[in-house]
Protein backbone atom coordinates (compact mmCIF):
# COMPACT_ATOMS: atom_id res chain seq x y z
CA UNK A 1 0.00 0.00 0.00
CA UNK A 2 3.27 2.35 0.50
CA UNK A 3 3.97 2.08 -2.93
CA UNK A 4 0.42 3.17 -3.77
CA UNK A 5 0.14 6.32 -1.51
CA UNK A 6 3.90 7.68 -2.54
CA UNK A 7 2.25 7.48 -6.05
CA UNK A 8 -1.01 8.83 -5.27
CA UNK A 9 0.58 11.54 -3.60
CA UNK A 10 2.33 12.70 -6.76
CA UNK A 11 -0.67 11.91 -8.72
CA UNK A 12 -2.68 14.36 -6.68
CA UNK A 13 -0.27 16.78 -6.94
CA UNK A 14 0.03 16.60 -10.87
CA UNK A 15 -3.92 17.30 -11.15
CA UNK A 16 -3.81 20.18 -8.54
CA UNK A 17 -1.43 22.02 -10.59
CA UNK A 18 -1.90 20.66 -13.11
CA UNK A 19 -5.26 22.59 -13.09
CA UNK A 20 -3.73 25.50 -12.09
CA UNK A 21 -1.43 25.79 -14.68
CA UNK A 22 -4.18 25.18 -17.58
CA UNK A 23 -6.38 28.04 -15.82
CA UNK A 24 -2.96 30.16 -15.92
CA UNK A 25 -1.56 29.41 -19.34
CA UNK A 26 -5.51 29.74 -20.72
CA UNK A 27 -4.99 33.44 -20.24
CA UNK A 28 -1.64 33.78 -22.41
CA UNK A 29 -2.52 30.69 -24.75
CA UNK A 30 -5.02 30.57 -27.91
CA UNK A 31 -7.73 28.30 -27.37
CA UNK A 32 -6.16 25.24 -29.58
CA UNK A 33 -3.39 24.79 -27.58
CA UNK A 34 -5.28 25.63 -24.21
CA UNK A 35 -7.17 22.38 -25.20
CA UNK A 36 -4.33 20.39 -25.82
CA UNK A 37 -3.58 20.87 -21.90
CA UNK A 38 -6.95 20.15 -20.92
CA UNK A 39 -6.90 16.43 -23.29
CA UNK A 40 -3.31 16.05 -21.51
CA UNK A 41 -5.30 16.58 -17.96
CA UNK A 42 -8.19 14.25 -19.05
CA UNK A 43 -5.52 11.68 -20.54
CA UNK A 44 -3.83 11.37 -16.99
CA UNK A 45 -7.17 11.06 -15.02
CA UNK A 46 -7.88 8.12 -17.77
CA UNK A 47 -4.48 6.47 -16.46
CA UNK A 48 -5.83 7.70 -12.77
CA UNK A 49 -8.73 5.43 -13.13
CA UNK A 50 -6.61 2.56 -14.39
CA UNK A 51 -4.07 3.06 -11.03
CA UNK A 52 -7.30 2.71 -9.35
CA UNK A 53 -8.47 -0.26 -10.69
CA UNK A 54 -5.24 -1.82 -10.19
CA UNK A 55 -5.19 -1.05 -6.49
CA UNK A 56 -8.03 -2.65 -5.98
CA UNK A 57 -7.35 -5.84 -7.60
CA UNK A 58 -4.04 -5.63 -4.77
CA UNK A 59 -6.12 -4.29 -1.93
CA UNK A 60 -9.70 -5.74 -2.35
CA UNK A 61 -10.33 -5.08 1.10
CA UNK A 62 -9.59 -1.42 1.17
CA UNK A 63 -13.12 -0.84 0.67
CA UNK A 64 -14.55 2.70 -0.19
CA UNK A 65 -11.38 4.64 1.26
CA UNK A 66 -9.45 3.06 -1.43
CA UNK A 67 -10.78 6.00 -3.47
CA UNK A 68 -8.52 8.49 -1.62
CA UNK A 69 -5.65 7.29 -3.37
CA UNK A 70 -5.50 8.89 -6.23
CA UNK A 71 -8.77 11.55 -6.00
CA UNK A 72 -9.64 13.95 -3.56
CA UNK A 73 -8.60 17.63 -3.17
CA UNK A 74 -5.08 17.82 -1.16
CA UNK A 75 -6.63 21.36 0.67
CA UNK A 76 -9.97 19.70 1.93
CA UNK A 77 -11.04 18.25 5.31
CA UNK A 78 -9.59 14.61 4.95
CA UNK A 79 -12.27 11.87 4.58
CA UNK A 80 -9.90 8.98 6.15
CA UNK A 81 -6.92 8.08 7.58
CA UNK A 82 -5.81 6.63 4.22
CA UNK A 83 -7.14 10.34 2.36
CA UNK A 84 -4.94 11.84 5.22
CA UNK A 85 -1.65 9.74 4.41
CA UNK A 86 -1.80 10.48 1.16
CA UNK A 87 -2.12 14.17 1.90
CA UNK A 88 0.98 13.80 4.27
CA UNK A 89 2.95 12.66 2.17
CA UNK A 90 1.90 14.90 -0.82
CA UNK A 91 3.23 17.81 1.39
CA UNK A 92 6.19 16.01 1.97
CA UNK A 93 6.96 15.00 -1.75
CA UNK A 94 6.51 19.43 -2.66
CA UNK A 95 8.57 20.43 0.56
CA UNK A 96 10.84 17.85 -1.21
CA UNK A 97 11.16 19.42 -3.67
CA UNK A 98 11.39 23.36 -2.22
CA UNK A 99 14.30 22.09 -0.19
CA UNK A 100 15.87 20.17 -2.98
CA UNK A 101 15.68 23.91 -4.99
CA UNK A 102 16.92 26.33 -2.18
CA UNK A 103 19.94 23.89 -1.90
CA UNK A 104 20.99 24.16 -5.31
CA UNK A 105 20.68 27.72 -5.42
CA UNK A 106 22.22 28.83 -2.44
Amino acid sequence: METYVEAGAWARLLTEIGGEATVAMSKVLPASESDKLVRLLNKFSEIKCKADDQLFRDFPSVGHDGTAVFYGSLTAETRSKLDEEVIRTAAEKVMSIFDNFVKKNE
